[in-house]
C-alpha cells in the first residue's frame, strides 16, 4: 500500500466586483488552473513505472456569483510509494502552484500557500521472507484456490508503521474475505462492496472464528519456524 499526504492549497488573489475582474486578481481562475496542471506531475514528471495520485477532493472558495473573493483553499490527497518520490510530489506541487500564481500576476507576498497537513501515512511494506512462509502456511491450511495475491494499491494502513520501527520490525499485512457467499454469487466478486462502502455487510459468524483460528496457527507456526 502507498504513502498518503494530506495537503492543503490556499490560493489568493485580489478580491473586487464581478463585473471589474480587471481590478481584481481571480484566484478562483489561478485555482481552476491550478487543478488542471497539478495533474501534468503524475502524467508528465512521475515515471509511468512508479505509480503516483494526485487527487483534489475539494474546493471552497467565494460566497455569491458576483463577488471575486480574495482566496480559495484546495483540498489534496497524494499517493506514492517511495519516501523519494513523496518529496518530488511535494515539491512539484508547490512549483506547480507558485508558478501559476506568478503567471497571473499574483505578487510574492500572495503566492500560494501549500501546507503538508499532519495526517501522514507512510507506505506499506510486506518482507518477502515472512510473506513466503505465510502463504505457504495458507496454501496449506486453505487450498491453493482460497489464497489470493493481492496488486498494490494506492490506500494507505497505519498498519505499516510496524515495519518502520527501529529495530525493524519484520512485518505482513495479509486480509481475511468476510463477504457473504449469497453477496458474492448474486454481484460477481469485481463488484462485491468496497471499502466504506455502506453497502457492506460481513458475514460476521464464519469470518471471525476462522480469523482468530489463522491467527493463532499462524503465529504458533512463524515463530518456530527457521
Amino acid at each position: 500500500m502507498s504513502n498518503v499526504d494530506m495537503l492543503s492549497i490556499l490560493v489568493r488573489g485580489v478580491g473586487g466586483h464581478g463585473a471589474s475582474p480587471h481590478l481584481a486578481i481571480d484566484p478562483v481562475v489561478i485555482a481552476a488552473k491550478i487543478v488542471v496542471d497539478l495533474q501534468t506531475i503524475v502524467s508528465r514528471e512521475s515515471s509511468p513505472f512508479d505509480p503516483a495520485v494526485i487527487t483534489v477532493g475539494a474546493i471552497h472558495g467565494g460566497t455569491v456569483g458576483n463577488i471575486i473573493p480574495d482566496q480559495v483553499q484546495l483540498e489534496l490527497t497524494v499517493r506514492s510509494f517511495g519516501d523519494e518520490q513523496r518529496a518530488s510530489l511535494v515539491q512539484a506541487i508547490e512549483r506547480t502552484c507558485w508558478g501559476t500564481a506568478i503567471a497571473s500576476g499574483v505578487p510574492d507576498s500572495l503566492l500560494p500557500v501549500v501546507t503538508v497537513r499532519d495526517m501522514f501515512t507512510p507506505a506499506l511494506y510486506n518482507d518477502p521472507g515472512l510473506a513466503a512462509k505465510t502463504k505457504q502456511f495458507l496454501v496449506d491450511y486453505l487450498g491453493e484456490s482460497r489464497v489470493l495475491d493481492m496488486e498494490a494499491q494506492t490506500i494507505g494502513e497505519d498498519f505499516s508503521r510496524y515495519g518502520r520501527q527501529e529495530p525493524p520490525i519484520p512485518s505482513l499485512m495479509l486480509r481475511l474475505g468476510t463477504a457473504r457467499l449469497a453477496d458474492s454469487s448474486s454481484m460477481g466478486d469485481s463488484n462485491l462492496p468496497g471499502l466504506h462502502s455502506p453497502l457492506y455487510l460481513p458475514d460476521a459468524e464464519k469470518a471471525i472464528p476462522l480469523g482468530i483460528d489463522l491467527m493463532s496457527k499462524l503465529v504458533a507456526r512463524i515463530s518456530t519456524s527457521d
